[in-house]
């Protein structure tokens, strides 16, 4: 797998809510999951493409052809990573302060993933009270519904504003390198249209400000990121963390929880189809592994059908991991 890291930089706040994760319009998030992103593209290729465009890139992830991970902050040179779900194989003695710190903790520098893990083996004390976390500032907007039939409805919206230095990047694996040009010609047009809730408000517009191949990686983040990629691929690692917000298959899962540390995230959110359904209809809902979970064995995850048959074609969810690879 050939792995190509896509860094957006926003030009609108972001909105990610009600239609992405189940959550209420005032709530949001600074991040999407790769779920999300996929859908987007999808529907961008079907605008693109037509019929047969969903299908290509649907194929693609079915074969393991391609890969997402969720987005993830970066400030300036630094990319973050997901906290990872993980306990301590030895106890040892924190302040109060460091523990509040690491408690509120979401993203870490890829660079300080090797002494988080240290902390884990009680080698030393992770000092999350260090850690520069301001990507930029939550806000709500409140707005008004007006309609030709009701009284006008005031409401609000949650919206995420990134700092001119940050925003966010994602992870794309390529089994074919022949694949990135029409990859990076659909997340361009998506950074037009916006990715997230509101679009239609102007929310969630973004350019494209570099799609590195980590294979020819020079930054030093970019370089450890693709280090541990290349470790979670050829199996030399004891510990798979998730970047993906993803689901084992039936018959994987009883091998992914073994020994494994994880959170649950709901996903659930509206089909975003004019074609599917003369009312808007629900997806079904699913529960999948946080990203920053940790597993003993990597899994590879589906592409899920959750129209629940309700509408006028298939409608899905994309799951399938992106694994860094650690030793504990």
């Amino acid at each position: 797998m050939n792995y190509f890291l896509f860094k957006l930089e926003f030009t609108t706040s972001l909105h990610v809510g009600e239609s992405d994760a189940g959550d209420s319009l005032d709530t949001g998030r600074m991040n999407f999951c790769a779920d999300t992103l996929f859908s987007a593209l999808c529907h961008m290729a079907l605008k693109a493409e037509g019929v047969q465009g969903i299908e290509r890139w649907v194929n693609l992830a079915q074969n393991d052809e391609l890969r997402f991970s969720d987005a993830f902050p970066y400030k300036g040179e630094t990319l973050y990573v997901p906290k990872p779900y993980a306990t301590a194989s030895v106890r040892l003695e924190i302040p109060p302060e460091l523990r509040k710190a690491m408690k509120k903790l979401s993203y870490l520098p890829i660079g300080l993933l090797p002494d988080f893990i240290a902390s884990l083996q009680g080698k030393m004390v992770f000092d999350a009270a260090g850690v520069d976390t301001d990507f930029g500032v939550y806000g709500i907007v409140d707005k008004v519904s007006i309609t030709a039939q009701e009284v006008p409805r005031p409401y609000s919206v949650g919206v995420f504003t990134f700092h001119d230095d940050a925003g966010l990047y994602f992870i794309a694996g390529c089994a074919d390198k022949s694949l990135v040009p029409d990859l990076q010609k659909l997340i361009r047009l998506l950074g037009v249209e916006g990715i997230g809730g509101k679009v239609s408000s102007g929310y969630g517009k973004f350019r494209v400000k570099a799609c590195i191949d980590l294979e020819a990686a020079e930054n030093e983040d970019e370089l450890l990121l693709a280090g541990y990629l290349q470790k979670a691929t050829v199996g030399e690692a004891n510990r798979y963390i998730t970047l993906t917000t993803s689901l084992p298959m039936d018959q994987e899962m009883h091998d992914a929880v073994e020994n494994s540390t994880y959170g649950l995230v709901r996903r659930g959110g509206f089909v975003q189809s004019e074609t599917y359904a003369d009312t808007p209809l629900k997806k079904q809902t699913q529960y999948f592994f946080d990203s920053g979970s940790m597993f003993q064995y990597p899994y590879r995850g589906g592409i899920f059908d959750v129209s629940g048959n309700r509408g006028k074609h298939p409608v899905y969810r994309y799951g399938k991991p992106v694994f860094l690879g650690v030793c504990l």
